[in-house]
């Protein structure tokens, strides 16, 4: 649930369960998201709740864009999502026109052509590409990435493209690693908001 916490965007509340293939329901006022249970324990696979939650909607895929980064790509590859899920197309070609091939792998490159068609015109604002090989060395020596002062990682994004290139032997360990980082920044980010509201609240009582 760490990765629906992370994610989690608009004012509707979102339940995630674990099933048989992804798939998404959604009322008035909730998100039912079923992903595949094979991949609950990595977090870039995971990110691909975001893109389930986007699905045909490019205003939802930029948003989920912003929170992942170049992240968002190969959460659709890990994620094994289709066509039939959501704008592939529009993320494989909009991504090519920001980053080009440059970190594509050919398996990568394969998935998004043989699951992808013509681009209906739409882009997305993707931002620079994440400076993400300090985590990846991180990964690959077995700790959880962190920043230098030893606080939990500021750019999620850069942590979740970091797993995508763990080495395929590394990646099950790697993943819980991620997993930790991913939720060690939230609780801090949860920690700042609240001491933030603490010291508004103090003000008030002295003004």
């Amino acid at each position: 649930k760490v990765m629906a916490q992370y994610l989690h965007s608009g004012e509707k509340t979102w339940a995630v369960a674990a099933g048989l293939v992804w798939d998404r329901i959604e009322t008035s006022q909730s998100v039912f998201i079923a992903y595949p249970e094979p991949l609950g324990d990595d977090p870039l696979a995971m990110a691909a709740l975001g893109l389930i939650w986007a699905g045909q909607d490019v205003n939802r895929l930029q948003i989920m864009v912003e929170k992942l980064g170049a992240a968002a790509l190969f959460a659709g590859y890990d994620g094994q999502l289709t066509m039939a899920n959501m704008k592939l197309t529009v993320l494989w070609t909009s991504y090519l026109q920001n980053f080009g091939l440059d970190g594509i792998s050919p398996e990568v490159q394969q998935f998004f052509e043989e699951t992808t068609g013509q681009s209906g015109g739409d882009k997305l604002n993707w931002g620079v590409m994440p400076a993400y090989q300090t985590y990846l060395d991180q990964l690959v020596y077995g700790v959880v990435p962190h920043e230098s002062s030893g606080e939990s990682p500021r750019q999620v994004p850069a942590v979740l493209l970091a797993l995508h290139y763990v080495p395929a032997t590394l990646r099950s360990q790697a993943a819980l690693l991620a997993f930790k980082a991913v939720e060690g920044r939230i609780l801090t980010e949860q920690w700042r908001r609240a001491a933030l509201m603490d010291s508004r609240d103090e003000g008030d009582l002295w003004s």
